[in-house]
């Protein structure tokens, strides 16, 4: 018994060991740089953990940002140098990989810390997509209680028993892979790395600018296939409860809340304009119409103009494209930029 005893403590020690190397963050804040056009390695640096670092980064900055940009790698190649902000203080939040439920638990991540940016403008994936996870950078506690309050919006919506059994299983699933991700050699390693001081650039590393944005390689040559249906995944009450989390932040700061549906390559979105699926009709109607009920801004339209080319996929549309489109939708909201 008393080997047994042994055995399980020191195994539940080595993993609580493992799960605080793997998820602690750099020391240093590399956000902090000077110059926008600064940039870092993100060299085997998980995504959870670069959410982390956008978030401690948030809480050292002294004043709140003009303009926060949300949302997943769709947006993540958007620097405040790619639109024209007339002084505005822009930060990229976004993290690769999530979906809008990580851009509303970023949002009140902020509003705890009291350091929501008084414009926010989010990138959701476009509804034909389906894409719509549960965060993995937040903490096994807050994932229990976003649970608990998907349950209580479920059942207030009057929501069936498949779709609460989806709900718990997604739960589950996505507390495994979490836990599953502490193990991962690179991202361990990367943090031993990080904790000991000798972290440096490898092959094919990804660089961070400064103001939270990824630089990212664009096709130049070659037009990307067209994407295929997907079935539903959605649940229309989930988009309100999500959308409700979000518009939350003004009442602590924000001025403004605007949420875009990111576009897709025109030939997707051509095929889509004619073959639109039920369930992603649906699910826009909830969106405009919860967006007009909480007084936020939301728009489905694409941007004018868009190039078939420069494309990293069909979903991933160019920072020449998104730039200029997020210019236009921060226009009204200038005035909340201090000179």
């Amino acid at each position: 018994m008393r080997r047994a005893f042994i055995f399980l403590f020191t195994v539940a020690a080595l993993i609580i060991l493992i799960g605080y190397v793997s998820t602690a963050i750099p020391a240093s804040d590399p956000f902090g740089a000077s110059s926008e056009s600064s940039t870092f390695s993100a060299d085997g640096v998980s995504q959870s953990m670069i959410a982390r670092m956008k978030l401690r980064h948030a809480m050292l900055t002294p004043e709140r940002y003009d303009v926060g940009l949300f949302g997943n790698s769709r947006v993540l190649n958007v620097s405040a140098q790619d639109f024209e902000h007339q002084g505005c203080r822009v930060f990229n939040f976004a993290v690769g990989g999530e979906s809008l439920r990580a851009s509303a638990a970023l949002i009140e991540k902020l509003i705890d810390i009291k350091k929501v940016p008084r414009v926010i403008v989010i990138s959701a994936d476009h509804f034909e997509l389906q894409m719509y996870n549960n965060p993995f950078f937040v903490s096994a506690l807050d994932r229990l209680r976003n649970f608990s309050s998907d349950l209580m919006a479920a059942f207030d919506a009057g929501a069936g028993l498949r779709q609460i059994a989806t709900v718990a299983w997604r739960a589950v699933w996505t507390q495994t892979l979490a836990f599953q991700r502490m193990f991962e050699y690179a991202f361990l390693q990367s943090a031993i790395s990080h904790m000991f001081g000798v972290t440096g650039p490898g092959d094919g590393a990804t660089f961070y600018l400064a103001d939270g944005s990824r630089r990212t390689d664009e096709n130049i040559d070659d037009e990307p296939p067209l994407l295929a249906p997907t079935s539903a995944q959605i649940p229309s009450w989930q988009l309100r409860h999500d959308l409700e989390r979000i518009a939350a932040a003004r009442s602590h700061g924000a001025e403004a809340v605007v949420i875009y549906e990111s576009p897709l390559h025109p030939d997707s979105a051509a095929y889509f304009n004619q073959n639109p699926s039920t369930h992603a009709t649906q699910l826009r109607r909830t969106f405009v119409q919860t967006c007009d009920d909480l007084g936020i801004t939301c728009v489905t339209g694409p941007p004018d103009q868009m190039p078939t080319r420069l494309w990293s996929d069909a979903a991933h549309p160019p920072a020449s494209v998104l730039g200029p489109h997020i210019g236009d939708l921060i226009a009204p909201h200038q005035s909340v930029c201090r000179p």
